[in-house]
Formats: structure tokens, sequence, C-alpha cells
């Protein structure tokens, strides 16, 4: 057992003469314990006797009290200080013929803890280097096309007969080996890491020759001689420490790379995910009696119990995977859309059962293309099932919820990379029927949508966001079928005013209902109850927007609060925890150039504060305001302080940026463009409508500074001869 002594006894009153060494080395070895209490301290050396394996040591009693003594496996002489103060009692009240030993064991856990018997990993596919080197690529392809001719020559060789009682499912299997194994001769595993941070080899052998001028210099008594090899040693370094600063930044824009490639706010959850990466833990859960559970096997039960009661429906009947008689495709599979869905998949994620990366999909060749292609054409015309559709669950634990309840527990599928592609290319096939079927107040899991959009839409009233990439667009369709009848339910409106504002608005499975009343939510949900749909009420908020009352400010929709000040608090909260996270690398980051520095500040900080920023409706001093703040965080990533003093214009010409009003003019009017683009009859546009209708008395103070006031004072900025100030 980890960190713990196994102690046992060993009956001996005395070591006489008459008895043998060898007799007593003979028990000795029979205790499989660290540590043997005996009787009778007259034992002094412990090497004497012809003990196996493990060599004793004797530590013997204190010298005021007699009877006992103690021999010590030689693996713990190095702890044997820590077993102190040991003295023997007389007179218990426990029949025994041994006296009462106590002892002192200072039982330090990080110096007893035993040495793990780690089982020996299965080595790592060197994704990395068929993704950024040509020559892996080069060799991967070659191999595979290789043996990929060869099976399409071997089966033209044989009889028609025997061609087509080959199955689908074993010709899928036959080409998902072949890639496997052509990767495997031609890139191989990743090689065992060094101990340097960087697994460059160049660094490698650069450390290896100074260590060894460092050993010349340590037996070489000539000065002359040590002083050259010092120089000669120096120099390595420096070159050394000039190779760590080159990686080190390739490294940081790498990953600045995969942040920029990301479309409008998106960028924001990408860097809060590299900021805030966590290691992945196994999951913490309670048994039935409400105690946490230790045994894996108990672990994985309990879990697997959990999800099968979410996933699994005995009242549901099975869905077959085809219907009616066995026949090719009216439109057969391509090859060009196999490839157009292996290039849609995501690098660096985690295979499925077959552990086929994604990688190895996206750098393959068209031959692989064609193949794939035939298979799926082949298993719709014979109706033969391809077994792509198991997936491996992983459970992680939810984010601020409590650890130990399942239901903390968020289920993650990886799926096979194969069936990832059938899906991309069904997806493909029906999204224009999708786009005309779905209702104009959803914008989750559609192109050219945002959660801008929904932002947009709140703050207009005054003032939602919630993989296998197909089944979440089947999710909202069938969600948009369910509401079709929800909307039947909810009350009409009949001033014109109120016909204009959008009745809902939808962001995946986050549904915002909108009215002059609150909706019957009771209603909604025996609605939803008879399609298998559940309302969360824990989740489920009441919002009433008034000009009287503020708390609806502080409502928080698609990750912004409707409030705009309170929004950009928040937003200027957020980022300077993010600022703050990269502490190290303004106020140490010698090794970073000053470029390298901003990147990294505007994609993993920035885009954090502008994150729907586009909504924001702010006067001039709140702009002003801003501005401050944004100069304020500049000067932390440069490490400029005071005494030092610089004008706002050079900082700005240092760091290549501009004012963070101007960059949210531009954020404003892109998403304006954007929305008087769409349908007319998108929640966006409808508020916009309602906003402009005059109806009722004005109210009593200023005007409440909105986006339209904005906009307007906005084009107040244009040259009065330009044809855009009407």
């Amino acid at each position: 057992m980890n960190g713990s002594l196994n102690i046992g006894s060993f009956n001996v009153r005395s070591i006489q003469s008459e008895i043998r060494k060898d007799q007593l080395a003979k028990d000795l070895n029979s205790y499989n314990c660290d540590i043997l209490c005996i009787q009778e301290s007259k034992i002094q050396n412990g090497t004497d006797l012809n003990i196996h394996g493990d060599r004793l040591i004797c530590f013997p009693s204190d010298s005021r009290y007699y009877g006992c003594g103690f021999l010590i496996k030689q693996k713990w002489k190095r702890n044997k200080h820590l077993l102190t103060n040991a003295r023997s009692y007389a007179g218990t009240l426990l029949t025994s013929d041994h006296k009462l030993v106590k002892a002192s064991f200072k039982l330090e856990k990080h110096k007893l803890c035993r040495k793990e018997e780690h089982t020996k990993r299965t080595p790592k596919p060197n994704i990395a280097a068929i993704v950024s080197k040509e020559e892996s690529q080069r060799k991967y392809q070659n191999t595979l096309d290789t043996k990929l001719s060869s099976i399409t020559s071997d089966r033209k060789n044989t009889d028609n007969s025997k061609a087509r009682a080959d199955s689908v499912p074993d010709r899928l299997k036959c080409v998902q080996t072949i890639i496997k194994q052509s990767f495997e001769e031609s890139v191989g595993c990743v090689a065992t890491a060094r101990q340097n941070k960087h697994n460059d080899e160049e660094l490698f052998q650069l450390s290896k020759r100074q260590k060894d001028i460092r050993v010349k210099i340590q037996n070489t008594k000539d000065n002359n001689k040590r002083d050259r090899l010092k120089i000669e040693r120096n120099r390595i370094l420096h070159t050394i420490r000039k190779r760590q600063i080159k990686l080190k930044n390739e490294e940081i824009e790498k990953k600045i790379e995969g942040i920029n490639s990301a479309k409008c706010d998106h960028a924001m959850f990408k860097a809060t995910r590299l900021l805030y990466q966590k290691q992945f833990e196994n999951p913490k859960v309670e048994d039935q009696e409400g105690k946490l559970a230790s045994n894996p096997n108990d672990i994985l039960d309990i879990v697997s119990s959990h999800f099968k009661s979410k996933f699994e429906d005995e009242k549901v009947e099975e869905i077959t995977p085809f219907e009616g008689e066995p026949k090719p495709l009216k439109n057969p599979i391509t090859p060009e859309e196999v490839r157009k869905s292996f290039n849609s998949l995501s690098n660096n994620k985690a295979p499925g059962e077959d552990q086929i990366h994604a990688e190895l999909l996206k750098y393959g060749t068209p031959l692989l293309d064609q193949t794939i292609a035939d298979i799926f054409n082949t298993t719709f015309s014979k109706h033969e099932n391809l077994d792509i559709n198991t997936g491996v669950l992983t459970a992680i634990q939810k984010p601020g919820k409590k650890k130990g309840p399942p239901n903390n527990l968020r289920p993650i599928t990886l799926l096979n990379s194969l069936r990832k592609a059938l899906s991309i290319i069904t997806l493909n096939r029906i999204r224009p029927f999708v786009e005309e079927y779905l209702s104009k107040s959803q914008s989750g899991f559609r192109p050219d949508h945002s959660t801008a959009d929904v932002v947009w839409t709140h703050k207009c009233n005054v003032g939602t966001p919630q993989g296998d990439s197909l089944s979440p667009v089947l999710f909202i369709v069938y969600l948009e079928h369910a509401l079709k009848e929800v909307r039947t339910t909810l009350p009409r409106p009949i001033v014109k005013y109120e016909k204009e504002i959008p009745n809902e608005i939808a962001y995946a499975d986050d549904v915002d209902f909108i009215g002059q009343d609150y909706v019957n939510i009771k209603e909604i949900q025996e609605t939803l109850h008879r399609y298998q749909l559940k309302v969360n009420t824990d989740k489920t908020e009441f919002t009433a927007l008034s000009k009287n009352e503020e708390d609806w400010k502080n409502a928080k929709k698609v990750g912004s609060l409707i409030g705009d000040l309170e929004d950009v608090e928040r937003r200027k909260q957020l980022s300077t925890a993010a600022l703050n996270k990269l502490y190290h690398v303004w106020m140490k980051g010698n090794k970073l150039k000053t470029t390298t520095k901003i990147q990294l500040y505007k994609f993993l900080v920035k885009s954090i504060l502008l994150y729907n920023c586009s909504t924001w409706a702010l006067t001039l001093t709140e702009e002003e305001k801003i501005n401050a703040f944004h100069r304020k965080q500049l000067k932390k990533v440069l490490n400029i302080k005071f005494p030092v003093k610089i004008t706002n214009k050079s900082l700005y010409k240092k760091c290549q940026e501009k004012p963070l009003s101007l960059q949210i003019l531009k954020a404003r009017w892109n998403l304006f463009g954007h929305i008087l683009r769409r349908d007319s009859d998108i929640p966006a546009n409808r508020a916009t409508r309602a906003y402009f209708i005059q109806y009722g008395h004005k109210l009593r103070g200023r005007p409440t500074t909105t986006l339209p006031i904005v906009l307007n004072r906005d084009l107040g900025l244009i040259d009065h001869s330009t044809p855009f100030n009407r």
C-alpha cells in the first residue's frame, strides 16, 4: 500500500549460541514486512544473518528499556530516523506472549510513498509530423496509394462472384487497417520526450556539446586551454538561448494562428479555452448512500447506468437504418463530397473507437476518397449497415457544479472520423431544405448567424447560447416542429407595435419567449413533453423590461449582459483576469518579441474585452473611458511604468493599434449591415422596426442612448458631400 509501512513481530526471546542463525534467517525470510519487531534486543548486527532479497539492518531500542528491537529492510535504511522513541510496556489487559511496544513514526507521505508500477503505455502516433512536415505527408500518401492499389487490383483479379460476396463492413475494416498500417510504416509513433522544454534535435545537440565542454573545463589544468573552452562554451550557451527564443516564438505564433482563424466572436471562446485549459480529471460520483465511490469499477457502473437511462427509452421504438428494397442512390456520393467532408474535420481531436485520427483522412489521397465514396454508395445500394456508429463515452465534470451527483457530469462521445465525414456529407445535402424549414428566430448551428444577432434583438427591444455535425441540426429541426405547435398557444398581439415584436428568439436549445405578459410555462411544457422534449424549470428565468426597473440590465443572454454599461464593466473584469493570467509573459517575457506580445494581447485578451461589442450603445464619455482602459492594458503589456511616459499617439503606433472606439464603431456597422442584408422577418429586423413605430406618449427625461441613436450619431461623422448623409 502506498504511503505505509508493513510492520510485523518475531517471537525470539534471546539469541543464544544454540540457536542457529540460518534457522533464524529462514524464519525472517518468511515475513513479508518492512519492519520486524523482536523480543530481547541482543541482535546488534543484522548483516550477520544470511537473508536473501532485501537485506535487513538492526535498529535496537532505547537503552533505558529492554525487551524489544527492530529489524528494518535495507530499502528503508535512509528513513530509519523516522522511527524514534521506541519502548515496551508490561501489564497490558490483553493476553499475549509479547509486551506492548510503543514507538513514534514520522510517516511523511512524500518520503514514504513507494514508486507505483505503471503499466506500459501504448506509443502515441506522431500526428503532428503529418500536419507540419511535407515529407511525412508525401511518404504517407505514397504508402497509402500503394496499399489501396494492391487491394483494388486483387478485387479485379478475383472472380466476380467472390467480389460480390465481400461484405461492405469487411471492406471498410480492410481500408481502416490499411490507413493505420500506412501511417505506422511511413510516419510512426512519437519518440520518447526528452527532459528539455523543447523537443528539438538541434537544441539537444547543442546542449550535449556544452555539457561535454563543461566536463573538459573541470578536468583541464592548463589555464589557457580552460579559458578557450569557456569562451567556446559561452558561445554555445548564447546559441542555445537564441534557439529557445525562436522556438518559444514559433510555439506562440502557432497558437495565435489557431485563434486568428476563428470567425467573429468565436475567437473569444477559443481564447478563453486556451487561457483556462485544465487537465482531464476522472469524474467523482456518489453511490446510492451518498458517498463518493473510490473503486473504478463502481464509478464505471454508476456513470454507465446514469447515461443509459438518459440515452435509452424502452417506449421509443428502434429506428431501422434502411427502408424499402435495396437500390442505388439517385445522386451517388462523389469523391469530391468525401474530400470536402474530410477537409471539414478539425485537427488535434481525439479519435473514436477505430483509432483513426482525422488528420489521416485529411491528408489522404484521391484514391482514398474514391474508395470511401464507393463504400458509402455500396452500403446504401445493398442495405448493409456499416459498423461506424459506435462511440467512446467520456464523462467530464461540469464547471461550477458540485462534484458527486451524476447529473453534474457532461457526456462527451468520441465518434469515428468516417462517421463524422458521412454526417457532414448528409448535412451539406439537406442544408437548403433545413434553412427553408427553420424559423427566422433560430440562430443556432446556422451559417451567417452569431450570438450578436440575439443580443441586438434584446437591445432594440428596450433591451440565448447555448456534437457529430449532423445531430445539432437535426435537433433544431425537431425543436422547430414542436415550436410550431407552441406558437399556436401563445397570445396573439393586436396593436401594430406588438405585432412587430418577435414572439421568440432561439439559439440552439435556448429559447426566449417575448410578450406583454408572462408566458404560461406549464402549457409550453405540456406541448413539448408530447415531443419527448423537457423544459429545465431550474434554468427558466423571467425578465421584465421596464424603464423604471433596472434588474433586467444584469440578465445574461448568450454570454452578454443586456445593460450596455453592465456588460462593458463585466468585459473589463474578464479581460483583466485574462491579462493577469499572462503576467509572467508581460513582466518576464524577455524571450518574446514585442510584436509577439502584442499579438498575444490582441487574440487572448482583447478578443475577450470586445466580445459582442457591436451591440454596445455608448456615449462619447463612456467610449473615452474604455479607450483609457485599453491604453492602460497596452502599457502593462509593454511593461511601461512610472516615471516612464509615452504619448497616446506613440503608444498606438508602437503597438500598431487604434482606439477601441473606432474598432467598436466598425464592428457596430458591420453587424448592422449584416442584419439589413438578412431576411426582413428575423427577430433583429422586427425589433428594429418596432423601435421606430410611434406609440403612446413619450416618457419624461433625457432619452436613453440606444443603438439607433448611436448609429445616427455615427452618420454625423461622414462628410456632408457624400451621398450617405441623407
